[in-house]
């Protein structure tokens, strides 16, 4: 499993699982990055993309500087102009790896990031990975997808395209496309939570790669998520187990999630 799990301080609001699987693919390009002091949470999940190691690179590179920004962080710092300054670093280091020969890898990867100061959660997503909240028995997700089809449907809501001309991009293989991720190009979309999520006792977040999700439906990762909530390294298992036994096309991708409980104080 490629992560870095650090706790110099447990806290004892915050309950992990963390779990992740190189599936059917010849290398690992997911990296998970998780770290506790007695103040603050930071969990990361990053999904490289590029041959050979170039994705993974870029993955542990960006997890990497987000973990050593966040553990050198002052504890009054402003963690939404933190999560934007470092994501913008982070670009520009991402551009700047090459290859044992010298040459860039062109490889980038995406990011979906919290950090829960006592009971104020903070987000960062770029790319298409995934944020829930379970709270009461609904499951809501708290990022946007940075692709073309998400692009195209802000498009169709403005009356800038067309029904006809959506529903002909939905059938080519451009609909995935990322238009925003770490690495190569200039960073052009950041979600961030201006205002931070004041967390409820009992609140899971669950961070996850596409891998899991487009294997599992909204509905089946809170199902598996209310069923095995005795313990969250059980539900990050089980929901890897079920996306693999459920898996719709093809191969296993690489497949990451990170769950955490706020247990309250």
């Amino acid at each position: 499993m490629n992560y870095i799990k650090k706790e110099n301080f447990i806290n004892g609001s915050i309950e992990v699982g963390i779990t992740s699987i190189i599936g059917d693919r010849d290398y690992q390009q997911d990296y998970l990055y998780f770290s506790q002091n007695d103040k603050s949470t930071l969990a990361t999940v990053c999904d490289g993309m590029g041959g050979l190691d170039g994705g993974e690179k870029a993955s542990y590179t960006a997890a990497n500087m987000l973990g050593d920004a966040f553990e050198n962080s002052k504890p009054d710092i402003d963690y939404v102009n933190f999560f934007k300054e470092t994501a913008y670093k982070m670009n520009e280091n991402v551009k700047m790896l090459v290859d044992s020969e010298g040459k860039p890898i062109h490889a980038g990867s995406t990011v979906v990031s919290v950090i829960i100061k006592s009971d104020l959660l903070y987000m960062m997503s770029i790319g298409d990975s995934h944020i829930y909240i379970l709270r009461d028995n609904k499951l809501v997700q708290l990022n946007k997808e940075h692709n073309y089809y998400e692009q195209l449907m802000s498009q169709l809501r403005a009356g800038e395209v067309t029904k006809e001309f959506v529903e002909k991009e939905k059938a080519t293989t451009r609909v995935d496309a990322l238009t925003s991720f770490i690495g190569v190009q200039n960073l052009y979309l950041i979600d961030l939570l201006t205002n931070p999520i004041k967390l409820e006792k009992g609140d899971i977040i669950i961070l996850c790669s596409d891998g899991l999700y487009k294997n599992l439906s909204d509905e089946q990762i809170q199902a598996i998520t209310e069923d095995n909530d005795i313990s969250m390294q059980l539900t990050a298992d089980r929901l890897i187990e079920r996306s693999r036994a459920l898996k719709k096309e093809g191969k296993q991708d690489n497949t990451s999630v990170l769950v955490l409980k706020y247990k309250g104080y």
